[in-house]
Order: structure tokens, then C-alpha cells, then sequence
């Protein structure tokens, strides 16, 4: 399960997408960015982090 949630600076918290993943490659987490761009992403977060996903 790929998760992708934003945090704001009063620590408020929305999960903008949730994606079944096989591994946590490159492969798996395209999708999942890509859909945020599609959405309307125009300025790349500030800070992101993932538990040791090499595709990320």
C-alpha cells in the first residue's frame, strides 16, 4: 500500500492518495505522483520522506 499524505504547519493532515503497490520501486510510486500532477500539483513539497523506498 503506497500512501502519499500532506501535513500543513498546524499539523492538519489530508491523505491525497492511496495506491495498491507490489514494491516500492520507481514503477510503484509513478502512478501515484503523477496522479497528484494531474491534479493540480504545481509546487513540489518542501520535505518528503518514505521508510526506506528506494523508488521514492
Amino acid at each position: 500500500m503506497l500512501v502519499i499524505i500532506r501535513a500543513d504547519e498546524y499539523a492538519e493532515k489530508d491523505v491525497l492518495g492511496i495506491m495498491d503497490g507490489f514494491r516500492e520501486n520507481v514503477d510503484s510510486w509513478r502512478g501515484p505522483l503523477r496522479s497528484l500532477n494531474k491534479r493540480g500539483l504545481t509546487i513540489a513539497p518542501d520535505l518528503a520522506f518514505g521508510d526506506g523506498a528506494s523508488g521514492f
